[in-house]
């Protein structure tokens, strides 16, 4: 695992928890477990981060 793909699962991981963290602080309903949770943003159709730019210079002249 590289260091940028490391650092970008940290981040998806940190934004998921403060946005859990902040639905169930702002709502007056009982409030979202993490099972709860997973099934509302697949059933909004929340994006999954994805990496769509390889940074490794020697894979692309691998690749040509």
């Amino acid at each position: 695992m590289t260091p940028v793909l490391r650092s970008c699962s940290r981040y998806v991981y940190h934004a998921t928890r403060i946005l859990r963290r902040w639905l169930n602080r702002k709502s007056q309903r009982k409030a979202y477990n993490w099972e709860g949770y997973n099934a509302v943003l697949r059933h909004v159709q929340w994006p999954r981060v994805r990496i769509r730019i390889d940074l490794n210079p020697f894979r692309r002249a691998e690749a040509c």
